[in-house]
């Protein structure tokens, strides 16, 4: 996909399409990309976003720092003359650097309902060996509590070895654990393009876009690194 400093034009064709563009289903979306003349021209941009211009978070708990946030955008184009008349170049970069440190809130089970015990809960929660095969005629447990010998060991030992307890909002069920991570992605793109003309009819061009991203996070709960790219 050509980044933004490398695109010239962008036409979108919706109805009466031309032979060019084919039988498309819905529209025709053709994009032309910048090429050199016979006058160096050239650009470049830096955006950059940080702490210094982000507000606390609304939802952040107040024994949290406000979370790191830093992002960068920068990149430019440059294009001109190899052979006067006859032969150009352009070159396009754009890169993108991001680094945070992200949170948010999710549900975990409480230690009461680890244990069979939802009395908490205002969810009625039923005997799945009564009733009907419809669903019809079903018996709660009794409490909203499950015995412990319902309960599959395998199941509770997996519940407990990889899920936290709760540490916020005491006595909630829901968005009752808060957890960070750090986060990293960085996405850099090169495009450039070639134009010859061969003659006052025939021209001919070549272009290579070279795009390439990484990605860095941990889950918020079990902490485990995963890298994309």
């Amino acid at each position: 996909m050509s980044r933004l400093e490398s695109i010239e034009t962008v036409n979108i064709v919706t109805n009466t399409f031309d032979a060019e563009q084919g039988l498309a289903g819905g529209a025709a979306v053709t994009v032309q990309v910048r090429s050199g003349t016979n006058d160096v021209h050239g650009a470049g941009f830096w955006y950059s976003i940080g702490n210094w211009s982000q507000s606390r978070p609304f939802f952040q708990p107040a024994n949290q720092q406000t979370p790191k946030f830093v992002y960068n955008q920068n990149g430019g184009r440059l294009g001109g003359p190899i052979i006067t008349n006859k032969l150009f170049y352009f070159v396009s970069y754009e890169g993108s650097t991001d680094r945070r440190f992200a949170s948010r809130f999710n549900t975990i089970r409480s230690a009461a309902m680890r244990t069979g015990d939802l009395s908490a809960s205002t969810t009625t929660i039923y005997d799945p060996r009564t009733g009907n095969p419809d669903g019809t005629g079903r018996i709660p447990f009794p409490g909203n509590i499950i015995p412990a010998d319902r309960i599959d060991p395998l199941s509770l030992r997996l519940l407990n070895d990889m899920l936290p307890l709760p540490n916020a909002n005491p006595g909630v069920l829901t968005n009752n654990y808060y957890a960070g991570a750090p986060f990293l992605f960085d996405r850099r793109t090169v495009d450039s393009k070639v134009n010859y003309n061969i003659t006052d009819k025939w021209t001919a061009f070549a272009r290579l876009l070279n795009a390439n991203q990484t990605a860095v996070a941990r889950n918020i709960v079990d902490t485990t690194e995963r890298t994309g790219g």
